[in-house]
Protein backbone atom coordinates (compact mmCIF):
# COMPACT_ATOMS: atom_id res chain seq x y z
CA UNK A 1 0.00 0.00 0.00
CA UNK A 2 0.81 3.75 -0.89
CA UNK A 3 1.52 6.21 1.39
CA UNK A 4 -0.02 9.54 1.44
CA UNK A 5 1.73 12.64 2.43
CA UNK A 6 -0.25 15.17 3.33
CA UNK A 7 1.53 17.49 2.13
CA UNK A 8 1.16 16.70 -1.38
CA UNK A 9 -2.46 16.08 -1.49
CA UNK A 10 -4.13 19.01 -2.87
CA UNK A 11 -7.69 19.11 -3.56
CA UNK A 12 -8.13 22.18 -5.14
CA UNK A 13 -9.72 25.10 -3.57
CA UNK A 14 -11.91 24.81 -1.53
CA UNK A 15 -14.42 27.75 -0.92
CA UNK A 16 -15.93 28.48 2.73
CA UNK A 17 -19.67 28.07 1.69
CA UNK A 18 -19.09 24.54 0.75
CA UNK A 19 -16.92 23.86 3.84
CA UNK A 20 -20.04 25.55 5.96
CA UNK A 21 -22.66 23.05 4.22
CA UNK A 22 -20.68 20.17 4.90
CA UNK A 23 -20.01 21.36 8.87
CA UNK A 24 -23.91 21.82 9.15
CA UNK A 25 -24.59 18.53 7.30
CA UNK A 26 -22.33 16.71 9.39
CA UNK A 27 -23.73 18.18 12.55
CA UNK A 28 -27.06 17.36 11.82
CA UNK A 29 -26.08 13.86 11.20
CA UNK A 30 -24.27 13.80 14.57
CA UNK A 31 -27.27 15.12 16.18
CA UNK A 32 -29.40 13.16 14.70
CA UNK A 33 -27.80 10.09 15.65
CA UNK A 34 -27.58 11.22 18.88
CA UNK A 35 -31.21 11.52 19.32
CA UNK A 36 -31.79 7.78 17.74
CA UNK A 37 -29.58 6.26 20.52
CA UNK A 38 -31.20 8.15 23.12
CA UNK A 39 -34.84 7.14 22.01
CA UNK A 40 -33.13 3.47 21.46
CA UNK A 41 -32.04 3.34 25.01
CA UNK A 42 -35.55 4.40 26.68
CA UNK A 43 -37.03 1.80 24.26
CA UNK A 44 -34.38 -0.55 26.16
CA UNK A 45 -34.89 0.74 29.98
CA UNK A 46 -38.80 0.85 29.37
CA UNK A 47 -38.52 -2.95 27.54
CA UNK A 48 -36.17 -3.82 30.80
CA UNK A 49 -38.92 -2.14 33.62
CA UNK A 50 -41.81 -3.86 32.29
CA UNK A 51 -40.21 -7.33 32.26
CA UNK A 52 -38.75 -6.96 35.55
CA UNK A 53 -42.20 -5.96 37.16
CA UNK A 54 -43.65 -8.48 35.20
CA UNK A 55 -41.51 -10.92 37.37
CA UNK A 56 -42.02 -9.27 40.78
CA UNK A 57 -46.13 -9.47 39.99
CA UNK A 58 -45.44 -12.89 40.07
CA UNK A 59 -43.21 -13.76 42.79
CA UNK A 60 -46.02 -11.94 44.84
Amino acid sequence: MRDIKLDELRLGPIKAQDLLRFTKDATYIAVGLGILTFQKAQVCRREAMSKLQDQIAKQF
